[in-house]
């Protein structure tokens, strides 16, 4: 049997099954240009922007708004990047840290809340350390039995809860914390694990929104939505939404050492209205949480990954 090579790679007319001829397939059009992708007319250190910000996962219409503003201002040529940084900086707010508490104030409470599998407890573990590094005196609580089994094994936790250097346990109510609150003496920051759950589980999402409501009154809660900054854009608007019955304070974002896209998870903040409260570039719960600033996050979205510009 002769192998025939298919007739559109060939550039003839071809015969469909039925016996019908049909014309060629056309040739594919060419890639959009930034341009037209934003639907402005750019100029060299503009377009540098654009292509920039595309690569790095802003959507076209996110990009179009950031060089609309640079636009705006005047800044053409070598002053675009810098002006596009400075808007990107504006943008997306950062969540203030919560002070220490005075005597006879309510301790701040963190509660991480978020879809499975994006490093809540691993970013808990790294917060508490911090806190524990800078002073403060930390309670690690988790509202579920396999929350908190793994918040005793990342990052050697648990040897310092053998040691009765942190207090961690089981809570399920606000009286449950309240108790916890009494044992550990003088705490200033609680530390709130809580299990992941699939951003299409709405009933589930509702009802773990009340109980950590209810829960976390004995204290002044931050309730902060942890994110994957290596999650696509779909994924990313679809956690916001499904999240929104927590009335989060804020965002983490975790595994920003997983992609050079991070401007989608940038953009889903800024989108969402949700301020920024830590950022997470790796894996090692002894270390890699930073405190974001104007610089970084722009650097996130013009660049790609952090090179400074964290606290």
């Amino acid at each position: 049997m002769n192998v025939v090579s298919h007739p559109e790679l060939q550039g003839t007319q071809a015969t469909s099954w039925s016996g019908a001829r049909r014309e060629p397939a056309p040739l594919l059009r060419a890639p959009l240009t930034p341009d037209e992708l934003v639907g402005l007319e750019l100029e060299p250190g503009t377009r540098d922007v654009a292509q920039r910000m595309l690569a790095h996962g802003a959507s076209p219409d996110f990009t179009r708004l950031v060089l609309s503003e640079v636009l705006r201002e005047g800044a053409r040529g070598a002053y675009a990047i810098d002006a596009a940084a400075a808007v990107l900086a504006r943008a997306l707010p950062i969540l203030p840290s919560p002070k220490r508490p005075r005597r006879h104030e309510r301790p701040p409470l963190f509660a991480f809340v978020g879809p499975t599998g994006v490093g809540k407890t691993t970013a808990l573990v790294k917060l508490g350390r911090k806190l524990r590094e800078a002073g403060r005196r930390v309670v690690f609580a988790s509202l579920d039995p396999v929350s908190l089994g793994s918040l005793e094994r990342v990052g050697g936790l648990a040897s310092d809860v053998d040691r009765g250097e942190i207090p961690l346990a089981l809570v399920r109510t606000a009286d449950d914390l309240k108790k916890l609150l009494r044992r550990s003496g003088s705490a200033d920051a609680v530390l709130l694990d809580t299990p992941g759950l699939s951003p299409r589980e709405d009933q589930r999402l509702d009802e773990l929104a009340r109980e950590v409501a209810l829960c976390v009154a004995p204290c002044e809660p931050q309730v902060l939505l942890v994110l994957s900054a290596a999650a696509g854009r779909g994924a990313l608007q679809l956690s916001t939404r499904a999240f929104a019955p927590f009335r989060p304070d804020g965002a983490v974002l975790t595994k920003l050492d997983e992609t050079d896209e991070p401007g989608a998870a940038y953009e889903a903040l800024v989108r969402a209205r949700l301020p920024v409260a830590f950022l997470c570039d790796g894996q090692d719960a002894r270390a890699h949480l930073l405190r974001p600033t104007g610089e970084a996050l722009s650097e996130l979205v013009l660049r790609g990954h952090l090179s400074g510009g964290v606290a």
